[in-house]
């Protein structure tokens, strides 16, 4: 039964990042399939550059530290106790603790949505006893469905699938895309994402790569958008690979500059690390993969993690080991030498989007599990 009022509650509905731009489509269909019926508690507040579009918020965080959570907490529950919800949805495991706890108010359910490295790990007892004692799991991508069920059997039935998507009225592919490209022109590589030490997105291996792909006689540049404690070591990496003449760094990107930023590129490359165990690294499935290809362009990425997931290998893009730079430059090389191959997947990556990842899928699937009855826990 499709719930009349959902309280969802956001780990940080401001700043920029794929679970930020996910939880505001969520927000999205929410209010399409419940009109009215959507109330938002942010933690996190709201902050310079960040999303600004209008949401239905009830409760925002006051700062970090534990007095600020406390506070967050009693403000969240006050609110539930007067409004009343039958469904409470949090976007992040270190809110399942609280959701738990609202879910248990007469006539509530609760949800908790997971994507990849918040769950990679041993989670401390509160937010492991909230995950399996949750009415619903809902990830978004089967490499994080599996995972969950194989570290929580009792899980097995209860964690759902609900790819992420990208708004492809907003990204679209270049009006000028069918203009044939200049033969001498270099294959133009980018990459969106922040430069964060410890978190690799695979910057420094498609450097590796270029420099590889130099001494093979392949010209590219690389455009790097984002910004981050890392640049400075990336910067230092380019000098020292003799790559820098044709590497950019833009810093960071505006919201507003990035459907012009997709469109500037040839080819999207995001190769994130990938471990498991205490300090996990890898991604759910990325939404600038998504974004990148409802822009027309074929992706290299992952296929360790849920990256696979988001495109169509050999169709849309190519999959490759991560932080492998000869399998990257192997990618790059052919692409670059198969004009014919990229235009028909620049076509193949735009429509993979429209039928997989559109908002109204997107929008259909969430209606789905929402009418869709489950056991309580």
């Amino acid at each position: 039964m499709i719930p009349s009022r959902v309280l969802y509650l956001s780990i940080d509905l401001f700043a920029h990042g794929g679970i930020q731009r996910y939880s505001r489509y969520e927000i999205r269909a929410l209010n399409a399939i419940c009109p009215g019926g959507v109330r938002v508690c942010s933690f996190g507040q709201r902050v310079a550059h960040g999303f600004d579009d209008p949401v239905p918020l009830a409760v925002i965080g006051r700062g970090r530290g534990w007095i600020a959570r406390a506070i967050f907490s009693i403000e969240t529950m006050w609110h539930a106790l007067r409004w009343r919800p039958d469904l409470i949805i949090c976007d992040h495991v270190n809110l399942a603790p609280l959701a738990r706890l609202l879910g248990a108010f007469p006539g509530a359910r609760y949800w908790v949505n997971v994507y990849a490295i918040e769950v990679w790990n041993a989670l401390p007892l509160g937010r492991r006893l909230a995950l399996r004692r949750a009415d619903r799991v809902v990830s978004d991508c089967e490499f994080t469905r599996q995972y969950l069920q194989q570290a929580y059997p009792e899980l097995a039935g209860r964690v759902d699938l609900l790819r992420d998507c990208v708004d492809t009225t907003r990204f679209t592919p270049d009006h000028d895309d069918a203009v044939e490209e200049p033969p001498s022109r270099p294959l133009r590589l980018l990459t969106v994402s922040r430069l964060l030490p410890g978190r690799s997105k695979g910057h420094a291996a498609v450097l590796t790569a270029m420099s590889l792909l130099a001494d093979r006689g392949v010209s590219v540049t690389y455009t790097i958008g984002g910004d981050g404690p890392d640049r400075g070591r990336l910067e230092r990496l380019a000098t020292t690979l003799r790559v820098k003449e044709r590497v950019t760094f833009l810093g960071r990107v505006p919201e507003a500059d990035l459907p012009a930023t997709y469109r500037g590129c040839d080819v999207f490359v995001l190769v994130s690390a990938f471990t498991l165990g205490a300090l996990p690294q890898g991604e759910g499935i990325p939404l600038v993969v998504l974004e990148a290809q409802a822009s027309g362009k074929p992706a290299i990425t992952s296929r360790c993690d849920g990256s696979a997931e988001s495109i169509v290998d050999g169709e849309t893009g190519f999959l490759v080991r991560p932080e492998d730079p000869e399998d990257i430059a192997d990618a790059v090389e052919r692409l670059a030498e198969a004009p014919l191959m990229r235009r028909a997947m620049k076509g193949a990556a735009r429509r993979h989007v429209e039928q997989t990842f559109a908002f109204t899928v997107f929008t259909d699937a969430l209606r789905q599990i929402l009418s869709t009855q489950r056991p309580r826990a």
